[in-house]
């Protein structure tokens, strides 16, 4: 091994991080990272690690995305409860006020507007949810992952127009004023946790439902090759790692271009480093 390959194998032990070098040995070299913990993958082999590595990104990606539409699902839930609320009228000694036993559709004003913001809310989600199942259905054929939104959004319309409500019949008598007693106070519920969100909106349901979907697409992904599951979020980003696992392809003919190389740096995760070993010109 001549003193340029020694100081290519000496770089690559401080430096560890994905690279194409170019070496007097390509093989002695390639041995060497091999013996250091690496694993040798051939020329042939890249393309079908690039497809691999690319089919499971985009199972992480959908898994993310699915979980910052349930977060934005629960905000949403939290926001328009804290609105709902706000509107509340607070009682003082002065103010006539409907009693809301003797006057309940003064007490449901607010009901249908914000039945059909639940609705709106839940189709935009699922319109993304059906977005996402025919991404996943145009990359590996799975009809159900296409399916199963449509018919979420069929299901939510037939239940907005099956529970639509006419509108309340007032009396005269409705709107004489009544007294209320002094020093009415209107208590404020404290926020709802999660769980309570989720039992009592569709559109977190919605959002949840389609999270569980896309961690068992992700979780069967690695069973199918006989792996534990990795953490989704160490396969999309974070820093490199100290000690990543080394993937060594020796290639003294050229076989693997940029592009090819590219695709599979930029799939892998970043714990995953390529280093490409390739003859030295001249």
């Amino acid at each position: 091994m001549t003193e340029h390959d020694l100081a290519l194998l000496e770089r690559l032990r401080n430096e560890p991080s994905s690279d194409v070098v170019d070496a007097d040995d390509p093989p002695a070299v390639a041995a060497a990272l091999v013996g250091a913990g690496g694993r040798s993958l051939a020329p042939e082999d890249v393309a079908g690690w690039v497809a691999e590595a690319q089919l499971l990104r985009s199972r992480a990606e959908a898994v993310l995305a699915a979980e910052q539409v349930v977060a934005g699902a629960v905000a949403f839930e939290r926001s328009r409860r804290l609105a709902l609320v706000s509107r509340a009228p607070a009682g003082d000694e002065t103010t006539p006020a409907p009693a809301p036993t003797e006057d309940p559709a003064d007490e449901e004003d607010d009901g249908p507007d914000a039945d059909r913001a639940a609705v709106r809310f839940s189709l935009v989600v699922l319109a993304f949810a059906q977005v996402g199942g025919i991404a996943v259905y145009a990359a590996d054929g799975m009809l159900l992952a296409a399916a199963v939104p449509a018919l979420a959004i069929v299901g939510v319309l037939a239940v907005a127009l099956a529970h639509r409500r006419p509108p309340p019949v007032r009396h005269p008598e409705d709107d004489e004023p009544r007294s209320i007693p002094v020093e009415r106070t209107v208590e404020v519920a404290p926020d709802p946790a999660p769980e309570e969100e989720s039992s009592g909106s569709p559109a977190v349901r919605a959002a949840e439902a389609h999270l569980r979907r896309q961690l068992a697409a992700w979780k069967v992904a690695w069973w199918d090759r006989e792996l534990p599951p990795a953490d989704v979020g160490t396969w999309l980003g974070g820093p490199p790692s100290t000690t990543p696992a080394t993937l060594v392809v020796t290639d003294p003919e050229r076989r693997v271009d940029a592009d090819l190389y590219a695709a599979m740096t930029a799939a892998l995760p970043a714990a995953v480093r390529v280093v490409l070993v390739r003859a030295r010109a001249g």
